[in-house]
C-alpha cells in the first residue's frame, strides 16, 4: 500500500511541478502570451518583458528563474518518487 501512495504522491508532485514551468497551466500565464504577462506587455514600460520589472519574471529573471528551477525540482522529485515506488 505504501508504494501505491508514494506512486500517487509522485504523480501529483510531477503534475504540480509541470504546471508551474514556463509551458505549464500556471507558468504560461506569466509569459508574454499569457494573461498576466500579456497584460504587462500591453502596459509596457517597466512591465514589458525587457523592462526593469518585467524581465525579472522571465525564465532568466530573478523571480521567473527561481520559479522555473523550483518547478523542475518538484517535477523531478515526483518522477523519482514514482520510480522508487515501482521498483521490483
Amino acid at each position: 500500500m505504501y508504494d501505491k501512495v508514494k506512486d500517487k504522491a509522485g504523480e501529483v508532485l510531477e503534475n504540480v511541478g509541470q504546471a508551474f514551468t514556463e509551458g505549464g497551466k500556471v507558468g504560461k500565464q506569466f509569459t508574454e502570451d499569457g494573461k498576466a504577462g500579456g497584460t504587462a506587455e500591453e502596459i509596457g514600460g517597466p512591465l514589458d518583458k525587457h523592462g526593469k520589472v518585467g524581465k525579472q519574471f522571465t525564465t532568466d529573471g530573478a523571480v521567473g528563474g527561481r520559479v522555473e528551477k523550483a518547478a523542475e525540482k518538484t517535477r523531478e522529485a515526483g518522477k523519482d518518487a514514482q520510480k522508487e515506488a515501482n521498483k521490483p
